[in-house]
């Protein structure tokens, strides 16, 4: 997001912002993530005072998500109609998630070894998934190319009902 350049942000913005942040219960990992995906700051101090109030509000609305449900995560809590986690919202990726792309790695007949890392580095330029979004492409990606070696539709959801056991 551009925001003007204008005043650096006063001491009163910063309180606001860790009062709105501790609910959450985010990380220091996570939430610094947020602040250098959507606007480019190492810390709340870095910020002016229009990137302030928006993290105020983009906070607070990340607040009405996780005060309506009591689930920890709030990518797969449900949500209000017409509601969704904002688009640049930075989780870690989930134990399920790490799991799910083992299994599906392992299901995946590789020419070499190293085939998985080589092709998650060629394909997504990642060395390791560390982030649930990133999880999620790379999971995608395992069950197409599951569906493809093996010919079938039924593969990639057969793995996912039997716990990464294929029946054939």
């Amino acid at each position: 997001m551009d925001f003007p350049v204008n005043s650096t942000i006063d001491a009163k913005t910063v309180r606001l912002i860790h009062v709105v942040l501790s609910p959450l219960g985010l990380s220091d990992e996570v939430y610094r993530g947020v602040l250098e995906r959507r606007y480019s700051a190492a810390s709340s101090k870095d910020l002016t005072q229009a990137q302030g109030d928006d993290l105020v509000h983009y906070l607070r609305r990340l607040t009405r998500h996780k005060s309506s449900s009591k689930l920890s995560c709030d990518l797969c809590m449900p949500r209000e109609k017409g509601t969704s986690v904002p688009a640049d919202a930075v989780y870690p990726v989930s134990p399920e998630q790490l799991s799910m792309i083992d299994r599906l790695s392992a299901a995946i007949k590789w020419k070499r070894p190293d085939g998985f890392e080589r092709w998650l580095l060629r394909y997504f330029g990642l060395t390791d998934v560390e982030w649930s979004r990133e999880a999620s492409v790379v999971i995608n990606a395992l069950k197409r190319l599951l569906k493809s070696q093996h010919r079938c539709g039924a593969c990639a959801r057969s793995l996912e009902k039997n716990g990464g056991k294929n029946d054939r």
